[in-house]
């Protein structure tokens, strides 16, 4: 049954893509499409389109028309930028928009001229964004930057400011800050020279605002945002600093002014029309801190309100790290309504949603890492080589330049290798161990003289060694905060006598005592149950005892050797 789904969906691609590539050639004229707008050149047909609004159905016909007319002109560039119009035109329309691109992407394989292929991987890239794949927009970014040549600087400063807006999304404030503030110098030299809409230049600024106040940097973040606030061209922009202003004044707790500017905000980012400024996360945002900022002043109603649209726009699929403050916050609210039911409707949301934020923070930083910044890095290194190089002529230097680097690579591989043989070793080691319980009694010496040794009665010390093997069989550990107040507590004893048993026949502390009980039966469950391997590491962390996913790490390579992430990939 999968095979034939799948045919079928290559059968539908695959005539998509011949009717459209046929009707290149075709010369039919849409009924509506006059011999007069035939007769205009493309600049006209372009400008009148972005004119008319390119989201206004009176758009559509210039479009067609501009395609329609490069098709007659057998010109293929003309073509894609027609495709590329109507892509523009249904970018609200997922499936419409990306058989558009991807269709033009599939024709344009052996051409390349002027904006062409660039520009489409740029719109997918833009597409895919929009509906919340931010796996496959990175993609088409980093393809699109791939295409685009050093000295088109526009381009890789646009293609720059959209790689920040996916790091901001998937958590990299630092790096994101870092290209905005790039961004933001390109554009003021824009700017003197009249050449560079300035409305652009304001909305860097409020993104960059918005990347100081995620990355806990609020005084640079009211700062600059005070700075540029209510100064006149930002057209468009405006109401970005509004959603900035309101949040702004959330954290400053002044919750009654934070709803008046968000909600001025609401009109603007609900607006179709300006989407190529306002982005899903802005209207998530608005919608979120309207949500405290009622929650704050007691309005709990007008407050699950504004939860529920945010919910309702991750319906279509678009999760975001705030999508996941928002379910946990309806969960509690059910839950202390008494509804059941509801509560479990955003528990499994809650689950859902941190599974895709794990997925693509997973494959985000993969990609950044080795298809952006390692390439970034090393074009940037290539640079500073040169510039040695022409500082220093000397071949001594560049010899000895290219042995440090070569030296330092081979160290680099070695220590990587080295490191991936003992993960493995370590890692067969484990697989091989049978059900591994703590480490048994190594203290050989007779009881009763141990309890002359700990001014423990004999027969406490065995009562204390049987509740202790009790407390391990039954997998008791694995409920958090337990202390050894509270153990010694439930097995009848105190503290002192716990602690000095625990070290004397345990070898070890309190804490590693319970650490690698909790290391043990988590590795026992991975090994013989499928299901738990499927599980995040905080979810395998909370289940065996411990409090964060972090704690669980650490403790997971000190009692290994590995961590939990390579351990599970392994195992898999």
């Amino acid at each position: 049954m999968k095979r034939i789904v799948t045919i079928r969906k290559y059968h539908s691609e695959f005539i998509f893509i011949i009717t459209i590539v046929a009707s290149v050639f075709g010369y039919s004229q849409p009924s509506n499409l006059s011999d007069t707008l035939l007769k205009s050149d493309y600049k006209a047909l372009y400008e009148q389109f972005y004119i008319t609004g390119d989201k206004n159905k009176e758009a559509e016909k210039y479009a067609q028309a501009y395609l329609l007319k490069a098709k007659l002109d057998n010109d293929t560039s003309q073509v894609l930028t027609g495709y590329h119009l109507l892509a523009d035109f249904h970018d609200h329309h997922y499936e419409i928009a990306s058989k558009y691109v991807d269709s033009a992407i599939t024709f344009s394989k052996n051409f390349k001229s002027g904006d062409y292929p660039r520009r489409l991987y740029g719109k997918k890239g833009y597409i895919e964004r929009a509906n919340g794949n931010f796996d496959k927009a990175l993609d088409n970014y980093l393809k699109q930057l791939e295409l685009t040549e050093e000295s088109q600087y526009n381009s890789r400063h646009f293609i720059q400011q959209n790689i920040a807006t996916l790091k901001i999304k998937t958590g990299y404030y630092n790096e994101a800050k870092s290209i905005l503030k790039n961004c933001l110098r390109y554009e003021e030299v824009q700017l003197t020279s009249k050449q560079w809409d300035s409305s652009s230049f304001f909305s860097t600024i409020a993104e960059l605002v918005s990347t100081y106040r995620l990355n806990k940097e609020l005084d640079s973040a009211q700062s600059l945002h005070n700075q540029y606030m209510n100064t006149p061209g930002m057209y468009w922009s405006a109401p970005l600093f509004m959603l900035n202003d309101g949040i702004l004044k959330y954290d400053r707790k002044n919750y009654t002014e934070a709803i008046k500017s968000l909600e001025s905000a609401i009109p603007a980012v609900n607006n179709i029309n300006n989407d190529f400024v306002f982005e899903i996360d802005h209207k998530i945002n608005t919608y979120l801190f309207l949500g405290k900022s009622h929650g704050a002043l007691n309005k709990e109603k007008l407050k699950i309100y504004y939860y529920k649209k945010i919910d309702s726009i991750s319906e279509t699929g678009y999760i975001i790290p705030e999508t996941r403050i928002v379910y946990k916050e309806l969960a509690e609210y059910y839950r202390q309504s008494g509804n059941i039911k509801q509560q479990l409707t955003y528990i499994n949301k809650l689950i859902k949603a941190d599974s895709i934020i794990d997925a693509n923070y997973a494959y985000m930083s993969n990609k950044f890492h080795k298809q952006y910044d390692i390439p970034k890095l090393l074009s940037e290194k290539e640079k500073i080589i040169t510039s040695l190089e022409n500082e220093r002529s000397s071949i001594f230097s560049r010899y000895i330049t290219l042995f440090v680097i070569l030296i330092l690579t081979i160290l680099f591989l070695g220590y990587y290798y080295y490191k991936q043989h003992i993960y493995k070793k370590r890692f067969e080691e484990l697989l091989q161990l049978n059900s591994k319980k703590i480490d048994p009694v190594t203290n050989h010496a007779p009881i009763n003289k141990v309890s002359l040794t700990l001014e423990i009665p004999e027969e406490t010390i065995n009562s204390i060694l049987k509740k202790l093997n009790a407390f391990e069989q039954q997998h008791k550990y694995t409920k958090k905060n337990t202390s050894t107040h509270s153990l010694a507590k439930n097995i009848g004893t105190n503290t002192k006598y716990l602690s000095k048993i625990i070290h004397t026949y345990k070898e070890k502390s309190f804490k590693q005592y319970l650490n690698d009980l909790r290391i043990d039966y988590a590795i026992q469950r991975l090994k013989t149950d499928p299901l738990f391997r499927k599980y995040t590491i905080k979810a395998i962390a909370y289940d065996s005892g411990f409090n964060k996913a972090e704690s669980f790490s650490k403790a997971f390579y000190k009692r290994t050797g590995i961590y939990p992430s390579y351990f599970i990939k392994k195992i898999t």
